[in-house]
């Protein structure tokens, strides 16, 4: 008669010995919560009989946990933590599996990276788990996964670490903590200003207060001025214009809001100045009243919208009769006036916006006046050279259709360029409100 063989199953009893451990350790942790009083409570109540002992076990229990929540909070927060690192310790087995991150296989079987170790952050803004690592696996194939970890888990972002040979570290950031500049004692100061269409995000809006200043390029015909029409129809506060080559706004007349529209170079140079002394009197006046913003001043301070469209013309065309120097001496004036207002307009409510017709990388005199501009647009098509001068992604060219009112968008909604389509927009309605000039409804300007 054969005899069964008989084979000792580690894992079952490793799953036991788990459970047991587990339930062991909800003990410890509930002990000294008031639940346990309540139970001892009632307990009294039954082996008493008296009829008044429920409703009094019910009174000592809340008012035990009133106390306790009171005089030991951390308790519940401890607790709380610990119930979470036990469902991660049980879930994750489950999670790497899915997810690919097992060994090499051994035995039949493909071991799983085991938790270590589980740390909250003291104000709960992170978690760190680490992993001991089995044969196979490395930190790099956790940073490859680290997106799908993170919608795995539910946070918004996970950082992969290494603290030790064999070992991986998972921090597990639930909330984009740096993804708003909203201040907390302000409602916005200006509303998101509708552009057009995005295709990741739906409506693609401006916010200045994430992007204070704007580059736009496009070429004749590629809808930059539709671009621009829509800055100019939602913006709630002042404007200034220049146009050297008198094709976007030749003929609009200061008035009301538009405090100011020029063409000739002298005269934008004289306007720039002017914007620049604006900046260095706020920021004057915000300093004398301790505040670092310009919506902490008195009402009646508005923002300040400058468009300086075409401004490669600007910067190289000469006026007639200028003399060489002459002509650099001003190119130098704008060129420092540029650095001052996009350096510090931002905190005093002056954002501007520059339009070319096609990315140089003359535009900007300075590295730390370029990273001002954080969002860009192009319009119509690029080249390869052109999309890298513009986005610092030659592949973003790969997105420009050609197609008027079409073309890339990057530092608005998201730091890497996204198709988009702008809305169209007349002239007559991105003049109306800003003073008695007549809109030019066709000809130049149109």
């Amino acid at each position: 008669m054969a005899v069964p063989e008989t084979h000792d199953d580690p894992g079952a009893a490793e799953e036991i010995a788990r459970a047991l451990g587990g339930a062991a350790g909800r003990l410890v942790w509930a002990r000294p919560l008031p639940v346990v009083a309540a139970i001892l409570v009632l307990a009294i109540w039954v082996v008493s009989g008296r009829v008044w002992g429920l409703p009094l076990g019910l009174a000592v229990a809340v008012a035990a946990y009133m106390v306790t929540l009171r005089r030991f909070p951390r308790l519940f927060v401890w607790q709380a933590r610990r119930a979470r690192r036990l469902t991660f310790s049980r879930s994750w087995p489950a999670r790497a599996e899915a997810l690919g991150l097992v060994g090499g296989r051994v035995g039949g079987e493909r071991p799983i990276p085991r938790v270590v170790e589980y740390v909250e952050g003291e104000d709960g803004s992170s978690r760190v788990v680490t992993l001991v690592l089995p044969a196979g696996l490395t930190p790099a194939d956790f940073a490859g996964r680290a997106e799908h970890l993170a919608h795995d888990l539910g946070v918004f972002r996970v950082a992969v670490g290494s603290p030790a040979r064999g070992r991986v570290s998972l921090t597990l950031f639930p909330d984009d903590l740096l993804g708003s500049t909203a201040r907390p004692d302000t409602a916005p100061a200006i509303p998101p200003i509708r552009l057009g269409m995005a295709e990741t995000q739906g409506e693609w809006s401006w916010d200045p207060a994430r992007c204070p200043h704007v580059l736009v390029c496009g070429q004749t015909g590629s809808g930059k001025s539709s671009f621009l029409r829509s800055m100019l129809r939602g913006w709630p506060g002042d404007v200034m214009l220049s146009d050297p080559k008198l094709l976007e706004f030749g003929a609009w007349v200061p008035g009301g809001r538009l405090l100011s529209a020029v063409h000739r170079l002298g005269d934008i140079d004289a306007m720039l100045a002017g914007v620049t002394v604006t900046v260095r009197e706020r920021a004057a006046m915000l300093a004398g009243q301790g505040a670092t913003h310009w919506t902490e001043a008195p009402a009646g301070l508005r923002a300040l919208l400058v468009i300086l469209d075409e401004w490669p013309a600007t910067m190289t065309l000469t006026e007639e009769g200028e003399s060489a120097k002459d002509a650099k001496a001003r190119q130098d004036r704008l060129a420092a006036s540029l650095d001052a207002v996009a350096n510090l307009g931002r905190a005093v409510g002056v954002h501007l916006v520059l339009g070319a017709q096609r990315p140089d990388a003359n535009l900007f005199r300075s590295g730390a006046t370029r990273e001002q501009f954080t969002g860009k647009v192009a319009l119509g098509w690029l080249t390869p050279e052109g999309a890298g001068m513009m986005f610092g992604d030659r592949a973003a060219a790969e997105m420009m259709s050609g197609e008027a009112g079409t073309g890339a968008a990057a530092g608005f909604s998201a730091p890497v360029p996204e198709r988009v389509r702008v809305d169209y927009v007349t002239a007559a309605e991105a003049h109306a409100g800003y003073g008695p000039g007549e809109p030019p409804l066709s000809g130049v300007g149109a």
